[in-house]
């Protein structure tokens, strides 16, 4: 993702709304609890706790 939607991710995480994003190397889905740097730290559908560089990752738009 750029720069700008990875900020708009972090902003609303700031709000405690769920962000969902997806890893395009591993494919995997997770929710957003905070933001570092260039990096997302995210909770995974199996409860896994991830640190995920924003540049490989898009917003989660499936339903």
């Amino acid at each position: 993702m750029n720069r700008n939607i990875y900020m708009d991710v972090c902003k609303t995480t700031l709000t405690n709304k769920p962000a969902s994003v997806r890893n395009m190397a591993s494919n995997e889905v997770g929710f957003v609890n905070s933001c570092t740097h260039e990096h997302l730290l995210v909770k995974t559908g199996e409860g896994k706790e991830k640190c995920w560089d924003y540049h490989k990752c898009e917003p989660d738009t499936r339903s």
